[in-house]
């Protein structure tokens, strides 16, 4: 056991002294890899029509919406005013 201990602990110090090394290779390279990645996606400029093609569809029917509320608020209104 002792033998294996001692076979094995100046590998186990080589391979931290490597990983330790690398490590901050790694970093910095992954971090360039992400600087460069993030730059090259351009984001495209935003149109409201691009954003939402449905915009004037939904503001149409809104506005439906709307009018059919008020209609009902003022027959409701006017139901309540009676009594």
């Amino acid at each position: 056991m002792k033998r294996d201990r001692d076979t094995t602990n100046p590998w186990r110090k080589i391979y931290l002294m490597e990983l330790a090394l690398y490590a901050d290779t790694i970093i910095v390279d992954y971090d360039i890899w992400r600087q460069r990645r993030v730059k090259s996606q351009l984001t495209p400029p935003i149109d409201d029509a691009y954003q939402n093609p449905f915009s004037e569809e939904m503001l149409a029917e809104l506005e439906m919406v709307r009018h059919e509320f008020e209609r009902e608020k003022v027959k409701l209104l006017r139901d309540i005013s009676s009594f």
